[in-house]
């Protein structure tokens, strides 16, 4: 397909309703990719367009494109992250999985030396992450419940921590093999039950864990999923 052929393509699918397309469309913009004339308010448009379609993963595009890109200057930085902050704040509320799992992170200050930690919006933000995957969904709405991994690694570690709620290492477990079932080849899931397994929350097996954390071996760890799934049910 000629690069022209594509671009009537992408827009006249993204003028149609397709939220797919109107991210595209808006990265584009954002970009100045493929034949596209750069336009930061033309990118916003589009993402604003791909929610009102059911796209709630456009608030993390969104975000980002405040973060990365809106702002200029000695400022440009601390503008960025108020911004952006405040449109994760409206995902959050709007259903989106990716938004509430994405501001957790931010207030837990993980590797976000701007953002002053706040461990008890963190844990409301994973929460409601968790919140938004359990309600009827919504047809036509996509609320990114492939962000659900990072919520509960973040709930994990405030839960091993005690940052923001009270610390529960059986919790902090669950939640932390909850990461690891949908998403098991994930390294920072893999330092966090290292962690906990050399602290002895696997028991006699403790050891073993930790070494297979620490070796990413995928199966031994499935394995004691499986050991803990036939004790309280699935996770």
């Amino acid at each position: 397909m000629k690069p022209e052929e594509d671009i009537l393509r992408i827009r006249q699918r993204a003028e149609d309703g397709d939220a797919v397309s109107q991210v595209e469309l808006g990265s584009k913009y954002l970009l100045g990719d493929s034949g596209f004339e750069k336009d930061i308010a033309k990118a916003i448009y589009w993402y604003d367009q791909a929610i009102s379609s059911g796209w709630k993963n456009a608030y993390l595009d969104k975000a980002n494109l405040y973060h990365y890109w809106y702002f200029s200057g000695a400022n440009a930085l601390q503008l960025g992250v108020k911004k952006a902050e405040e449109v994760l704040n409206i995902g959050c509320e709007d259903y989106s999985i990716g938004a509430a799992a994405e501001l957790g992170d931010w207030y837990a200050n993980f590797n976000r030396d701007y953002l002053p930690a706040d461990y008890k919006k963190a844990v409301w933000c994973y929460e409601r992450a968790f919140e938004i995957a359990e309600m009827s969904p919504i047809k036509g709405v996509s609320t990114g419940k492939e962000h659900l991994t990072q919520a509960a690694c973040g709930l994990a570690s405030m839960y091993w921590h005690g940052y923001g709620i009270e610390k529960d290492e059986n919790k902090a477990l669950v939640y932390a093999l909850k990461s690891f079932k949908d998403c098991p080849h994930a390294k920072v899931t893999h330092d966090l039950l290292k962690e906990m397994f050399d602290h002895g929350v696997g028991g006699a097996m403790s050891k073993n864990l930790s070494y297979a954390c620490g070796s990413h071996d995928i199966n031994v760890l499935w394995q004691f999923l499986s050991m803990i799934e036939e004790q309280v049910g699935f996770l």
